[in-house]
C-alpha cells in the first residue's frame, strides 16, 4: 500500500511504502507536492469551494482561485 504524507520540516508531500517503524518511507520516499496540488486543483476547480469532512463534520474548505488573468477570460 502507498501512503503519502507531508513533512514536518520542508513542508513537501511525499508518497511511497512505510518502513517497518510505521513512520518513515522506504528509500526516503517520492516528492509528489506538485501532483498532488495539481491534482487537487482539477478535483476542486478554479471559482469553486469544496468542504472536507472529518470524523463525518465538515471541518475544512478548499478554495480554488486562479490568478494572472482578468475576469474577462
Amino acid at each position: 500500500m502507498i501512503h503519502i504524507a507531508c513533512t514536518a520540516l520542508l513542508r513537501r508531500i511525499k508518497a511511497g511504502h512505510l518502513a517497518k517503524d510505521g513512520h518513515s518511507f522506504k528509500g526516503g520516499g517520492v516528492d509528489v507536492t506538485s501532483d498532488c496540488l495539481k491534482a487537487i486543483i482539477d478535483f476542486v476547480e478554479p471559482g469553486n469551494i469544496v468542504t472536507v469532512n472529518e470524523n463525518g463534520i465538515p471541518a475544512f474548505e478548499i478554495e480554488v482561485r486562479r490568478i494572472g488573468e482578468s475576469d474577462e477570460q
